[in-house]
């Protein structure tokens, strides 16, 4: 890369790329897990890498340290660095060419690239001609089975290669808008589409600016530095190709007429059909410019509460344009008051040290006095009984609990919550008795292994985990990773039934590669009657900023304030969690 400057995406990328070379010559898992740690950090950055390292900022972000820095200071200067080149070296450039398709790991992407000899730039194109022929199945180890989860695993990147996570997707579009509102003729700058709809993953950003002069913004937008090619350029419109290869277009439109544009392009499709055959029944007909009536006559609308006020219809939000309901809803003035960020008052799941997270509670804990919360929960995973034995593993479970009764002590504007997130086995046991629950506030559980089970196995383990009178919420029920795993399937009717009989409740994992349970599931239980929590499933004092993503689901799924149970104040909390010696 021209004079090292490095996209936050490439880091990623090459991180995980000597993750992977430590992985497959053996190195100490430690190791390992620094580079997953520190790639997932730049991964979910808001602010450039490139940018924080010119300012001597570089050790500020999680997960890099003193080592690491040092390697990044050379690739920045230099283009490249020696320590990444020597850890790669000796394996196929292929291999990582590999990297990132669902179902192949470090070991398997080295496996292929050996045996089947791939090119470097068309690896991924060779070995999917090399599974629809047959060529992997013959190759050791390997069989039909595995060629056909890899040959699902290549359809599934081809389809979702051009998609970003949401978090993502948002990042770019607040770095390009505030840029774009450095130009004084810009009045006005929102996202487009499933972006502004917030939607789990998004493909290219599009832009939507109200100005009087387009040509000055169009200007300044194919100036923006993360460009590298501009596509179009002129008239009322432009698009340009970024750093990190995306695509962004830019629309604009005269401030009196740019509700009408915002509505026309955030859809949904769906959304926008419905509307046009309710405006058609009023002998109206809609456009990106406004409302048409019988006379011909085009009315603008500057905002979108008067466009959709025009037609009969309070304002829809964004996040429930999809067609499922809202705009009956709107023309009943039956819409929900939908819950917001500002509404959540503190964050029940999150991992330090003790586990696998990368802080120590008492940083966490001042990160969230910081944030105005209320009320934070420690709920690191499970310590291995097998390993330990239950004697050492209940000694150490009374240390966490003496250290967060200090920081309760030591801290009189935030109660600290001690919890655990436990995996439930796939029998539907918990990987701890009873007797240990017993020294927590309130205990998760989750699916973390187990995905192959079929509906019936995965409905019987949920709903017994949910019975279990010790567990409190199960934590990102499918299971799921954006792009990367399905998640499980369950007949959620009769999970939510269990939830609701049971007296538990399920969580909104605000994780951005999670975003579990999904908006559709979330909308499905809360017509049952059952209430959430949106935690950030934090790893970092900087994952607490992941709520906002959580509160995006709860949005999509039609829920309340009044459905989250993190919105409510400590007092009603410790009441619906059943907390006892609060």
């Amino acid at each position: 890369m021209e004079n090292g400057k490095f996209s936050n995406e490439q880091i990623v990328k090459l991180l995980k790329e000597v993750e992977a070379a430590y992985e497959v010559k053996g190195e100490d898992r430690f190791r390992i897990r620094a580079y997953q740690n520190a790639a997932a950090s730049v991964e979910h950055m808001s602010e450039d890498l490139h940018s924080l390292w010119q300012e001597g900022r570089i050790k500020e972000v999680a997960g890099i340290g003193e080592s690491l820095a040092s390697h990044l200071n050379e690739l920045f200067l230099k283009g490249k660095a020696s320590h990444f080149e020597a850890v790669k070296k000796g394996l196929p450039p292929a291999m990582f060419a590999l990297l990132g398709i669902p179902g192949i790991g470090a070991r398997t992407a080295l496996r292929l690239a050996k045996d089947l000899k791939l090119k470097e730039k068309d690896a991924v194109n060779q070995l999917y001609l090399a599974a629809k022929s047959g060529k992997i199945r013959s190759l050791e180890g390997f069989g039909e089975t595995s060629e056909e989860d890899i040959l699902k695993g290549l359809e599934k990147e081809r389809k979702s290669e051009n998609r970003m996570l949401l978090s993502q997707a948002l990042d770019l579009s607040r770095r390009l808008i505030d840029y774009l509102l450095k130009e004084p003729k810009v009045l006005r700058a929102e996202p487009l589409g499933s972006l502004r709809r917030r939607v789990s993953t998004v493909g290219d950003v599009d832009i939507a600016v109200a100005t009087n002069d387009p040509a000055a913004v169009v200007k300044h937008f194919v100036a923006y530095p993360e460009a590298v090619e501009v596509l179009n350029e002129g008239g009322v419109k432009g698009r340009i190709i970024l750093l990190n290869g995306r695509q962004v277009d830019l629309m604009t439109q005269k401030p009196q007429a740019f509700g009408a544009l915002l509505q026309h392009f955030t859809g949904s499709k769906s959304h926008n059909i419905h509307l046009r055959e309710l405006a058609k029944s009023k002998g109206l007909s809609l456009s990106e410019y406004g409302v048409k009536g019988r006379r011909g006559r085009v009315e603008e609308f500057a905002d979108e509460e008067s466009f959709y006020g025009r037609i009969g219809l309070d304002y829809i939000q964004p996040e429930l344009r999809e067609d499922g309901g809202e705009i009956e809803a709107a023309a009943g003035h039956n819409l929900p008051d939908l819950v917001e960020l500002k509404d959540i008052r503190g964050d029940l799941q999150m991992h330090t040290v003790w586990s696998d997270g990368n802080n120590t509670a008492e940083e966490m804990v001042r990160a969230a006095v910081k944030k105005g919360y209320e009320y934070v929960g420690i709920t690191d995973h499970q310590l291995s009984i097998e390993t330990r034995g239950e004697i050492v593993v209940r000694n150490e479970i009374r240390k966490r609990k003496n250290l967060i009764d200090k920081i309760n002590y030591s801290n009189k504007n935030i109660r600290v919550l001690n919890g655990i997130e436990l995996l439930i086995r796939a029998d539907g046991e918990l990987s701890y008795p009873d007797g240990l629950l017993k020294e927590f506030d309130y205990v998760i559980g989750a699916i973390h292994s187990g995905f192959e089970q079929n509906k019936e196995s995965v409905t019987r383990r949920l709903i017994k985990a949910i019975e279990n009178p010790y567990i409190t919420f199960i934590a990102h029920p499918t299971g799921r990773l954006l792009d990367k795993r399905k998640g499980v399937e369950a007949d959620w009717s009769a999970v939510f039934n269990a939830c609701l009989r049971n007296k538990k409740y399920l969580e909104i994992d605000a994780l951005p590669e999670r975003l579990d349970l999904p908006d559709l599931l979330v909308r499905e239980a809360k017509e049952l009657g059952l209430k959430f929590l949106i935690d950030t499933d934090a790893h970092h004092v900087s994952h607490m900023g992941f709520m906002e993503y959580g509160v995006s689901v709860a949005r999509r799924g039609w829920l309340t304030k009044n459905d989250v149970l993190n919105s409510l104040p400590f007092a009603k909390l410790k009441e619906a969690l059943n907390l006892k010696g609060w």
